[in-house]
């Protein structure tokens, strides 16, 4: 009887458990795709937040190449680094009239190219040092770097001359800002 009732049955419990286990699997796969579906919308979210700050930085970015080609001289990329030395030294004697300028040979060193210069002038009132001394210090490129500055009495047969020395180096990048390797 038992072996009747388990024999016409069976197809219906086989049917039953082939459904369980679809149903089954369908909830494991929606399981699965609500799990990735979650994953890839806080992606999506990261994406977003990640193009702000990028779009943030880019400005950033060009902000500072705005504000790095204010710092550099007008024919920066018309003249090679030696000769922008020699016109912002060409500036300097313009700026410092009837004073005795010298310099030396180029040099380069440690990714820098630069040039020491001597200047010796007659001081004739503090104002003019701290003038003189505020120009060369407000070079921004080529820069000039002061090493000494002397002030004393001169030596020869002139009284009350009073002669100032400012020793310093004219100064910039050996190689053009795009030309630079890490």
């Amino acid at each position: 009887m038992i072996y009747n009732y388990l024999k016409t049955n069976i197809n219906y419990y086989l049917i039953s458990g082939i459904a369980l286990c679809i149903v089954i699997f369908g909830i494991f796969l929606l399981i699965k795709y609500e799990k990735s579906l979650s994953d890839a919308i806080a992606r999506q979210e990261n994406i977003k937040n990640n193009m702000v700050k990028m779009e943030q930085a880019i400005q950033d970015m060009d902000s500072l190449v705005r504000k790095m080609n204010i710092l550099l001289p007008k024919d920066y990329n018309h003249r090679s680094h030696r000769e922008l030395l020699l016109v912002a030294l060409d500036d300097i004697k313009t700026i410092f009239k009837g004073s005795e300028i010298t310099v030396t040979r180029f040099d380069e060193k440690d990714g820098e190219l630069f040039l020491p210069v001597t200047i010796k002038f007659h001081l004739d009132d503090y104002s003019t040092l701290l003038r003189r001394i505020g120009y060369l210090q407000s070079l921004r490129l080529p820069h000039f770097t002061i090493k000494n500055v002397n002030i004393g009495e001169a030596t020869d047969k002139q009284a009350n001359v009073i002669i100032c020395i400012i020793e310093g180096l004219l100064k910039m990048p050996a190689q053009r800002l795009g030309e630079i390797k890490s």
